[in-house]
Formats: structure tokens, sequence, C-alpha cells
């Protein structure tokens, strides 16, 4: 699934996140998509359902902010629980 980004400043920075020994750059909301459908081997992944769906449905500039923000948090949710996930540099 692709999906626009009407704000691309809203996203920056891209994060970078290392998952089950791979490194992904995520850039938008359309790749944060892509990576949760792709399931990450992560026990929290399970409950990523309702981020998907906000991720897709952001359809004005300050939900696309506020799905960003979700995502962001929920690699934060990753680390606390002992997975790698930083951001990238740009």
């Amino acid at each position: 699934m692709t999906l626009e980004v009407k704000t691309p400043q809203a996203l920056a920075p891209p994060l970078c996140i290392w998952l089950d020994g791979h490194r992904h750059v995520v850039r938008s909301l359309g790749e944060a998509v892509d990576l949760l459908n792709r399931g990450t081997g992560h026990p929290l992944a399970r409950y990523s359902e309702l981020l998907v769906h906000q991720l897709e449905t952001a359809s004005t500039a300050e939900l696309q902010a506020r799905a960003w923000q979700a995502f962001q948090t929920w690699i934060e949710a990753l680390r606390a629980t002992a997975m790698i996930g930083t951001r990238c540099a740009a």
C-alpha cells in the first residue's frame, strides 16, 4: 500500500529501526504501514492493528502528524521491550 504524505516536513526526521537483525528506514506513513504489515517478530506486533488503521486513514496534515507520532511512540515501546530502534541522521 502506498500512502501519499501531503506534508513531508511533519514526518521528519525519518526513523531507522533495527528489527530482527535488519535495518529499516521509515520515511513515510506508507513505509510504516508496510513495515507493520510485514510483521516484526516482536510480541507488540500483535497489537498494531489499530495503529495500522490510524496510519492508513490519516487524510489531513494534522492527522498525518498524529499518526507519525503514534508510530514513533510504537517504536519507543519496542525500545522499552529490548528491541533497538533509533532515529536516522537524515
